[in-house]
């Protein structure tokens, strides 16, 4: 594949490819940054997330297969995409443009919760939990959304990111310096040997980019698809995370060690892999490119924002001295007026002008 190949047609040929993708192609899928990007290069959000996103932990062929099933379809401001209380079928990437999650409370007012961008993704926590939708998701602007099926969304995008552990497991990674992270409600104790740290649900979307990303994560809750649900939105913040899933079979401690053993020998043997070493290697840079584009971003916007204040001042400060010299000049005239009149009062009231008038001038016309 030619690495001067744009991102468009790149996505053209993996959707319209049958077979899977070739070292060298999976390679120049991971390398936005050789296809001599504009300095518009974020606003793609399907490239964003391919590049440090939702889709960067997928493998060439189930990208490929992803892209082939998505459904891309156009909204418009204030469209409604997803409606509270509906079942989940499908989850959204967005492309381009913007959307808000909101709920309405019993009250009638409109709680916003949060925005989506290019890059990120929504409605599929219903997709995990099973439970009906939580809240409303409404377009802010013109834009694109690729739709997502939830067996897609389960079979390619949910396993890369979630990692369930049985209790022995669970306790085994918490032995070796993982932390366990309790997001019930209201705890009773959850008959561990480590202090769990607490950060409840209602607030574990507003607090969890706060904790320490140098941990590993096991969540646990008073269910399941809670804890799944949690460690899935730790491992898309880039956290190392998994969860206690009590559905699983207890295994005892020797075996669970064992087959550490034996996933650790594996991860040693696929380390090897040149292409998934580079795919690695070229993902973190793209983080790091991305951050400093935000930087940057953030400090563009910065001066742009200082200069409009500079100038708005400026033209403020020039429309109060105009108005300031018609007022002395509207003065200037009035007084000009006044001493006219004050010279036409005083012919007035000379001895010729009033014999045989008969009327009795006003003392002073003085208007200023």
């Amino acid at each position: 594949m030619d690495a001067s190949l744009d991102f468009s047609q790149l996505m053209e040929t993996l959707r319209g490819t049958a077979g899977p993708l070739s070292s060298q192609e999976a390679l120049a899928l991971a390398l936005p940054d050789v296809l001599e990007l504009s300095s518009d290069e974020y606003t793609d959000g399907l490239e964003l997330a391919i590049s440090i996103g939702v889709l960067s932990r997928l493998s060439p062929l189930d990208l490929q297969r992803l892209l082939q099933r998505a459904d891309e379809i156009p909204v418009r401001s204030g469209e409604v995409v997803i409606e509270r209380g509906a079942r989940g079928r499908e989850c959204y990437l967005v492309k381009r443009g913007s959307a808000r999650i909101q709920r309405e409370e019993r009250a009638g007012t409109v709680h916003e919760l949060a925005v989506k961008g290019p890059g990120e993704l929504f409605g599929e926590e219903a997709l995990i939990t099973g439970d009906p939708r939580e809240a409303s998701v409404i377009m802010r602007e013109d834009g694109v959304l690729l739709r997502l099926q939830a067996e897609d969304f389960n079979a390619l995008i949910l396993p890369c990111l979630q990692r369930p552990l049985a209790s022995a497991e669970a306790e085994s990674l918490v032995q070796r310096g993982a932390r366990w992270l309790d997001v019930r409600e209201h705890g009773t104790g959850l008959g561990l040997a480590a202090q769990p740290a607490v950060l409840p649900w209602s607030s574990f979307r507003e607090e969890y980019r706060r904790l320490d990303d140098r941990v590993t994560w096991v969540v646990c809750a008073d269910r399941s698809v809670d804890a799944a649900l949690a460690a899935f939105m730790l491992r898309l913040a880039g956290y190392e995370a998994s969860y206690l899933d009590e559905s699983l079979p207890r295994v005892q401690p020797q075996q669970t060690a064992a087959s550490t053993g034996e996933a650790d020998s594996l991860q040693i043997l696929a380390g090897d892999d040149p292409v998934r070493i580079g795919l690695e290697d070229v993902r973190a840079f793209e983080r790091q490119r991305h951050q400093r584009h935000m930087r940057k971003t953030v400090e563009r916007l910065q001066a742009e924002a200082d200069a409009r204040v500079a100038q708005a001042v400026e033209i403020t400060e020039r429309r109060l001295l105009a108005e300031v010299r018609r007022r002395q000049e509207q003065l200037l005239e009035l007084r000009q007026e006044n001493a006219r009149l004050q010279l036409e009062l005083s012919r007035l009231r000379s001895p010729a002008a009033l014999s045989g008038a008969g009327w009795s001038a006003p003392r002073s016309l003085d208007i200023i």
